[in-house]
């Protein structure tokens, strides 16, 4: 609830109690000072509770707009420096090679052509691409997790990260499900890479059909 309509509803509390006294009673202006002191205590009795009631669900509602919008910052710093972080991206095993020369290379390690030694690959190089990997899902986690976002919010703002990524990130991010339970659970509810177009040669088709597969079972 906004400044303006808290403003404008604490204005027309008063007027509710005041036309329904008035509806019981003659509308006419009393001499009598008790009259005045019983007409007070109605007005206040009815109108101090709607007053109380409409103040807190002020608060509460300013409060949970107040935390989305910190998440919501806290998402969107995160995911620009996520883009940085992937640009410059290295572990002690990179070598000479940074960024997503160095993730394409770490694709081409765990894509091979023989299926049956897709998840040793991936659990034999999990530690070169797993701080990757943690980045994307502590993004996700983000939005997924604060119960202050609505699902149709959630799925826009987990489409935007999914967006963001590079090729090759969403291809590591796909083979990670197959030994971290989080990145699968994450694919499940928010599959909005099955719509993306992801840069591949025909030979991987296979590859990513088995990731979708998985996160499907």
């Amino acid at each position: 609830m906004s400044s303006s309509k808290y403003l404008a509803v604490m204005l027309l509390v008063p007027v509710v109690p005041f036309l329904f006294y008035f509806s019981q009673h003659e509308a006419s202006f009393s001499n009598n000072q008790v009259d005045w002191g019983a007409f007070g205590s109605y007005m206040g009795g009815v109108s101090g509770p709607m007053v109380a009631a409409i103040t807190l669900f002020f608060l509460v509602d300013s409060f949970q707009h107040s935390r989305k919008q910190a998440a919501l910052q806290s998402f969107m710093n995160g995911l620009a420096a996520h883009v940085d972080y992937a640009t410059n991206y290295k572990t002690q095993y990179s070598g000479c090679y940074t960024g997503h020369e160095y993730l394409d290379w770490l694709w081409k390690v765990i894509s091979g052509s023989n299926e049956q030694e897709l998840i040793d690959r991936i659990n034999t190089n999990y530690g070169e691409i797993q701080p990757l990997i943690s980045n994307i899902q502590m993004l996700i986690s983000i939005i997924d997790q604060d119960t202050s976002f609505r699902t149709s919010e959630k799925n826009y703002y987990i489409q935007h990260v999914y967006s963001r990524l590079s090729s090759v990130e969403l291809k590591l991010f796909l083979a990670s499900s197959l030994v971290d339970l989080k990145s699968k659970k994450i694919l499940r509810c928010y599959d909005h890479t099955s719509g993306r177009v992801i840069s591949r040669p025909d030979e991987e088709n296979w590859i990513l059909e088995n990731f979708e597969k998985h996160i499907k079972t």
